[in-house]
């Protein structure tokens, strides 16, 4: 999707909010950055740094740690 494509109005915030997300899948890795900014680029919601999360999986197990 391309950037800013991912828009919806928050009622309790009284503005338009657009969807800020990256993932990256690896074999063991899932990296995730997800947030949502208003029309000034200020986080509203989600990970206010720029680095995204990084969840590993556990061997054998299937979920992450």
């Amino acid at each position: 999707m391309r950037a800013g494509a991912c828009r919806f109005f928050s009622k309790g915030l009284k503005k338009e909010l657009t969807a800020d997300d990256a993932v990256t899948i690896q074999a063991a890795e899932y990296w995730f950055l997800g947030r949502f900014v208003d029309e000034t680029g200020k986080v509203m919601w989600g990970n206010t740094s720029a680095e995204p999360v990084k969840l590993v999986r556990r061997q054998g197990t299937g979920k992450p740690e």
